[in-house]
């Protein structure tokens, strides 16, 4: 965009030489987060969710959650290979960015296609024994 710009308004500074060495002038990685952050006060930020977010007492609820099951376990006879701990996980069919740039000093950073529902659900599970379960 950046370069779109300077074509449009000055395209004779693309025709520049700089420098030591004498190379035309690039808009270059460099030269762009520079211009952002010096006139318009933006700098590169990872983005926030609300995912990133535990509750205070989440090892509190985990703890809780494995002596219920211990419990049951013991008093039902369920031998170990036969408790299975399982997790779903998105694979997002379409990649989305993870850094974008924002003004300094906001503490929420949002992104347009973020919370992008098209995906795949991937279910991993395994063993109170260790065993593998297949995907």
């Amino acid at each position: 965009m950046i370069l779109g710009i300077v074509q449009a308004l000055v395209p004779e500074l693309l025709l520049k030489r700089m420098g030591r060495g004498g190379k035309l002038f690039q808009v270059s990685k460099r030269f762009s987060r520079k211009f952002l952050n010096r006139y318009l006060g933006w700098t590169w930020r990872r983005t926030t969710t609300a995912a990133s977010k535990l509750l205070e007492d989440w090892e509190q609820q985990g703890d809780e959650m494995a002596f219920r099951v211990a419990a049951f376990c013991k008093t039902e006879g369920i031998p170990p290979e036969l408790v299975c701990n399982s997790d779903q996980t998105a694979v997002h069919l379409r990649p989305s960015i993870e850094q974008t740039y924002e003004v300094k000093g906001v503490k929420e950073v949002k992104c347009l296609g973020k919370d992008d529902k098209r995906q795949i659900t991937a279910v991993v599970s395994s063993t109170t024994s260790g065993e593998l379960v297949p995907l």
